[in-house]
């Protein structure tokens, strides 16, 4: 599924507006007042500028894949790094990652092998609900195909993933079913398999039903 509004942000913790948002998940209604209690609860959001609001620039792979997983590789007061580089290694190998080394910095992959590092951070944080920001953005032809699969292949296995797009070409290649949003709601729902460019446009173009 796929939508277009900063609401995506509030789902997954993020904004300030949250202490007043709520989410039905699996039949519960979770109250998220924090990113880190959208990720206890199997919320995990990747964001559309990896460089920015993403990455940790200076860490090597290793760090930035796991960043979201933490206590999952503690012991006590210490981190188990031979823990986190063994299920780095074997999420990034399942990524296709192209690196040297886990050790390198983040910072000298390609566009698209850094996207795969910040999936991978998400992979580890086990997700029931995905939430990717232009998961395409800054990524060639290549890396854009492989994170295609990679989406498709993990919603095949159960997770739920929304995409968030500007790319009409994208929500159609990857998406079950698009929704258009206007102020927070839902103002329109297609089916992916039925739909084409002039279909999403006209309908994004009526805005909201009165």
């Amino acid at each position: 599924m796929a939508v277009s509004s900063k609401l995506t942000t509030e789902i997954c913790g993020i904004s300030r507006t949250t202490a007043h948002a709520e989410i039905d998940t699996g039949g519960a209604r979770l109250k998220l007042r924090s990113a880190q209690d959208a990720v206890r609860n199997g919320i995990v959001y990747i964001t559309e500028d990896r460089k920015r609001d993403g990455l940790f620039s200076g860490l090597d792979i290793i760090a930035n894949a796991t960043a979201s997983a933490l206590p999952g590789f503690a012991l006590g007061p210490f981190r188990r790094k031979s823990r986190e580089t063994a299920e780095t290694a074997t999420i990034m190998k399942s990524l296709s990652l192209v690196a040297a080394s886990l050790n390198d910095p983040v910072a000298r992959l390609s566009g698209g092998n850094q996207q795969k590092v910040l999936i991978g951070r998400a992979l580890l944080a086990k997700p029931r609900l995905l939430v990717c920001d232009e998961p395409t953005r800054g990524v060639d032809v290549g890396a854009r195909a492989e994170i295609y699969r990679i989406l498709r292949d993990l919603a095949a296995s159960g997770t739920a993933v929304i995409v968030v797009s500007s790319d009409i070409e994208e929500l159609l290649a990857i998406t079950d079913r698009i929704a258009i949003m206007h102020d927070r709601c839902i103002v329109a729902e297609i089916v992916t398999a039925v739909a084409d460019e002039v279909a999403i446009l006209k309908a994004a173009s009526r805005g909201p039903t009165k």
